[in-house]
């Protein structure tokens, strides 16, 4: 039986274990829904304007991204978040494949919540909650003004923030991050329950549904708050479920609930995608780059 600092030895030695891992901001179980058949994923980079096959595991991920500083203590972590959403996609995208995508209602409220996890854990998210945290510092205190000669404060002295002198700020904000996501993701589908969802689909596999870094896209007016957004006719909510159909969102009932794809409605689909210049777009084929401006 161990005694209790061999215990604490262990605890702390499975933490170390846990951390510095290479974490998938796109779930791979989620990536292969759009692999070719030899499981590999046509991978575009926008930057460089090339495409280049990976295996799921090695694409979409960084090490250590979803890890607190090692001095923090959170009561859960970024996997505990993660796992009952990971594990239960995969069976359920089986079973709409399977039925050509007739019961997807009945799974709406679990891919609705895949989706705000999917929202939530990607770097977009991040990105805005630790710009909006940042800008929320007006300065650092560098020190306590004192009356000459005497111990009685007068004001304060205060320096600009600048995140490259304020590394344990910067960390902070990070840990902030995350916990942020959490809570996100706890949140259950949330807004997106309070649209109209309809499933477009192909069975072309030259022409399939794309993907990319930040899945879950909003198309609309810019500037709106979440809650107007999800009242505005002119806003749409797209994401991809896999390489043969996709979730579109909107605040009023669409006329059909599910049907194929148009092949112009899959060239607009892709375009907003290649127009967003995300980091990499995935697709289980090369697709055209610069597909037609037209909705």
């Amino acid at each position: 039986m161990f005694c209790e600092n061999e215990c604490r030895m262990l605890h702390a030695t499975q933490a170390a274990i846990a951390r510095n891992r290479l974490d998938h901001i796109i779930p791979r179980s989620y990536l292969k829904g759009f692999s070719n058949a030899t499981g590999k994923v046509a991978v575009f980079e926008c930057v460089t304007k090339r495409w280049f096959e990976a295996n799921p595991a090695n694409i979409g991920a960084e090490r250590a991204y979803y890890d607190y500083s090692a001095d923090s203590a959170p009561d859960q972590t970024a996997d505990d978040a993660f796992k009952r959403l990971e594990e239960g996609f995969p069976p359920i995208r089986t079973e709409l494949i399977a039925g050509g995508f007739a019961g997807w209602r009945a799974r709406l409220p679990f891919l609705l919540e895949y989706a705000q996890m999917l929202r939530a854990r990607s770097r977009l998210f991040r990105t805005q909650f630790v710009e909006n945290a940042r800008g929320s510092i007006r300065g650092v205190v560098d020190a306590v003004v004192t009356k000459d000669d005497e111990n009685i404060p007068t004001g304060l002295s205060v320096r600009p923030y600048v995140p490259a002198n304020e590394p344990k700020t910067e960390e902070q904000l990070r840990n902030l991050s995350i916990t942020e996501m959490r809570r996100e993701i706890a949140k259950g589908a949330a807004l997106f329950g309070n649209l109209h969802w309809c499933v477009r689909t192909t069975q072309d596999m030259g022409n399939p549904v794309i993907t990319a870094d930040q899945p879950v896209i909003v198309l609309g007016s810019a500037g709106l708050s979440e809650e107007t957004l999800t009242r505005d006719p002119d806003t749409w909510i797209i994401f991809p479920l896999c390489r043969e159909a996709c979730l579109i969102g909107n605040c009023e009932r669409m006329e059909t609930d599910t049907e194929p794809f148009e092949p112009s409605g899959l060239q607009w689909l892709r375009g907003q995608f290649f127009r967003a210049d995300a980091g990499f777009i995935y697709s289980p084929a090369h697709v055209d780059s610069t597909p037609s401006q037209t909705s």
